[in-house]
């Protein structure tokens, strides 16, 4: 993939569990189909880390993939987590949940598993391609930087 190509992906994957959230709310989907949880979790963290993909292609020492490999996985990480804990400290603020509410820790928790789950797939899914037929494995490889 190429930068646009990984930009127009997250793009369109946020656009999407946009709209799916907002059906969801309006609609009631996530109380009448308690499981509508976990999918959009997933997605949710998929398109967030191909955004951070997206961003981490600015930086010159993040260029080729092979060489930074647990770089940016951290990265990722620590982005995923934090997009999630802010979505989960929005949920609360504004009324969509409660702390008094049975099974809420549970319910972060598992919330910020499922985002972790959609970003590690995409992680792996650029991590295992390895060929030039991904856009940042085929950059020029950085010999003369410094970590």
């Amino acid at each position: 993939m190429k930068r646009q190509q990984i930009l127009f992906a997250s793009f369109w994957v946020i656009l999407s569990i946009g709209i799916i959230n907002f059906l969801g709310c309006k609609y009631y989907l996530y109380w009448t189909y308690r499981w509508l949880d976990i999918p959009v979790h997933i997605v949710a963290g998929a398109g967030v880390a191909l955004a951070t993909l997206w961003f981490l292609t600015f930086f010159e020492r993040f260029l080729t993939i092979n060489r930074y490999k647990t770089k940016i996985l951290f990265a990722v990480l620590v982005v995923i987590l934090f997009v999630g804990i802010i979505w989960e400290l929005f949920e609360l603020w504004g009324g969509i949940t409660y702390l008094d509410d049975h099974g809420y820790r549970f319910d972060t928790i598992k919330d910020l598993v499922d985002d972790t789950i959609g970003a590690m797939i995409v992680y792996g899914f650029f991590i295992k391609r390895k060929k030039c037929k991904v856009g940042l494995d085929c950059l020029p490889d950085i010999k003369d930087k410094k970590i």
